[in-house]
C-alpha cells in the first residue's frame, strides 16, 4: 500500500514569517541610507541650479557687453525683481539692467542658504564685482554628517566652484 504524495500549494506561516523578519531587517538597514542619499540629492540639485544661474549670468554679461547680476527674489512678489529683504532660499533671478532673463524659485523645504552678498555681479569682461560665497545646506544637518553641505565660491575673476563639506 503506497501513500498519496502530498501536493504541497503555497506556503507554511513559519515561512511566510520568516520572510517578513527577513525583510524587515533589510528594510531598517535601507531606510536610512536612502534618507540620506535623498538629502544630499537636493543638496546637490540646489547647488547645481544656482551654479547654472552663475555660468548664465556671466556669459550673457560678456556676450551682451553689459552688467548682468544674479540676485535674491521676493518670492510673494507679483512680477519678479531683486530684493534686497528677500531671502535666498525664496529664490533668485538672473537681472541684465532691469530685464529678468530667469528666475529660480525653490521648493525644497529644510534647506538655508547663507552669504552675506544680496546679489553677485559680473562685468562685461565676465569678472565679479567681489568675491563672494554662498553656503547651501541641510537645515538640521547634525555634525559630521558627509556631503550635506556646499560651499559655491565666485572669485575676483568671475569664475564659480563648488565644494563638497561635512557639517
Amino acid at each position: 500500500m503506497t501513500l498519496p504524495e502530498k501536493i504541497s500549494r503555497g506556503f507554511t506561516l513559519v515561512e511566510l514569517m520568516v520572510t517578513l523578519a527577513v525583510l524587515a531587517i533589510v528594510l531598517a538597514i535601507a531606510i536610512p541610507s536612502y534618507q540620506g542619499l535623498t538629502r544630499s540629492s537636493r543638496i546637490t540639485s540646489l547647488s547645481n541650479e544656482l551654479i547654472a544661474s552663475l555660468a548664465l549670468a556671466r556669459s550673457e554679461a560678456v556676450r551682451r557687453g553689459k552688467t548682468v547680476k544674479v540676485c535674491k527674489a521676493d518670492a510673494n512678489a507679483s512680477t519678479p525683481a531683486c530684493s534686497s529683504g528677500a531671502a535666498w532660499t525664496d529664490g533668485w533671478l538672473v537681472d541684465v539692467g532691469g530685464t529678468v532673463i530667469r528666475t529660480v524659485q525653490i521648493s525644497n523645504t529644510g534647506i538655508s542658504i547663507s552669504t552675506a552678498a544680496d546679489e553677485v555681479e559680473f562685468r562685461p569682461n565676465g569678472t565679479s564685482s567681489a568675491a563672494v560665497t554662498i553656503t547651501i545646506s541641510l537645515t538640521g544637518c547634525t555634525s559630521g554628517e558627509s556631503n550635506a553641505k556646499r560651499v559655491i565660491s565666485i572669485s575676483n575673476t568671475g569664475r564659480s566652484s563648488v565644494n563638497k563639506e561635512a557639517c
